[in-house]
């Protein structure tokens, strides 16, 4: 099992550091600057298409989420070593949920009905739990990954859903 954290300042830029459980700094996410504005402004309308990119230490790209134009529901695609994965926003406006699209396996984001605290599963199986901290000046998530080879992608939806429910 591995825990990480996100801390997001409230700003207009798409700039934040992904921590590790001793809090030492294991990802960089950067958003496409010219769109960030926007998108904070007018993203829970519609959409004109945003990417993230999510980079190691090193600066070597780990994934990339982009999410799609549209309007109202958000469907994003998340980019890991070549394969894309596409995310899409359940369009029920009280129990937060995302269906996840992926080659080999079928995968749920199922959420409170005030999206702070979620569940990823594969196959009907838990693979981790994600927790929003509450009374904070600034965006901060607990995601603990129970396996091992799934950290990116869990990581990548917890972006996605922040995206979705609280920017």
């Amino acid at each position: 099992m591995n825990i990480y954290y996100i801390k997001q300042k409230l700003s207009f830029k798409d700039k934040y550091m992904i921590y590790d459980i001793n809090e030492k700094p294991v990802l960089q996410v950067t958003g496409s600057s010219s769109t960030v504005t926007f998108e904070r402004i007018f993203g829970s309308l519609f959409s004109i298409g945003h990417i993230l990119q999510v980079n190691n230490l090193e600066g070597e790209k780990q994934f990339i989420i982009k999410r799609k134009p549209g309007f109202l529901w958000k469907r994003y695609d998340i980019i890991i070593e070549g394969d894309t994965i596409s995310v899409n926003q359940n369009k029920n406006l009280f129990v937060p949920k995302m269906y996840i699209n992926a080659r080999c396996s079928n995968y749920l984001i199922k959420g409170d009905i005030l999206a702070k605290n979620f569940s990823i599963t594969k196959d009907g199986v838990e693979i981790a739990q994600i927790s929003k901290k509450t009374l904070s000046l600034q965006d901060i998530y607990e995601i603990c990954v129970y396996e091992d080879h799934e950290d990116k992608l869990a990581i990548a939806i917890l972006i996605a859903m922040d995206n979705c429910y609280h920017n």
